[in-house]
């Protein structure tokens, strides 16, 4: 396996296993602990080839693993997040969003929600429903839009869901974190 070539998002679950997405060559990596062996999760490996089948990867960015060792994967430049069940190479597109720019995080709650901080923009996949709402953006949104009107968000930092079901997350161009009670 080739040299990693830059890493995009990290995790670590309960068992210690460390996964990477590596953006430049379209695939997410996970490393047994002790052994350091690398394994191809998700994407075409090697030099990997971009592209928006179920088996390739475009950039991906956040992700996260559930208890289940169920992969959650932003893949950015097809703009859209996938689903990859545990052994599986075929992901599963969950959902599409117009622009997941510099989705560089990912992160799910207790209920299996997804939350995704895309560029200047957070959005919360509600599951089993399945659909999205815009929890925070750069735009002003109104409260009956499923936003927060007080809420703005310059540049994206990062993302943590608490057992709570609060949301914290950090805006870098104005150097500050946030929390959103559990009702978002």
């Amino acid at each position: 396996m080739n040299q990693v070539c830059q890493c995009g998002g990290l995790f670590v679950d309960r068992q210690g296993f460390i996964y990477y997405s590596d953006p430049n060559n379209y695939r997410v990596v996970k490393i047994t602990p002790f052994t350091m062996m690398l394994t191809v999760v998700a994407g075409t490996g090697g030099n990997g080839t971009a592209g928006s089948n179920l088996d390739q990867l475009s950039n991906p960015g956040g992700i996260y693993v559930d208890t289940n060792n169920t992969l959650y994967v932003a893949d950015t430049s097809n703009n859209r997040v996938m689903m990859y069940l545990s052994g599986s190479s075929q992901g599963t597109v969950l959902f599409t969003v117009r622009s997941l720019y510099a989705s560089y995080r990912l992160t799910l709650d207790k209920s299996g929600n997804i939350y995704v901080l895309a560029s200047s923009t957070i959005y919360r996949f509600v599951r089993p429903a399945g659909f999205l709402k815009t929890i925070v953006s750069n735009g002003a949104f109104s409260s009956g839009m499923g936003g927060y009107s007080n809420i703005q968000l310059d540049t994206a930092g990062n993302i943590y869901t608490y057992i709570t079901q609060s949301m914290y997350y950090t805006d870098t161009g104005i150097w500050k974190y946030s929390l959103i009670s559990a009702e978002c």
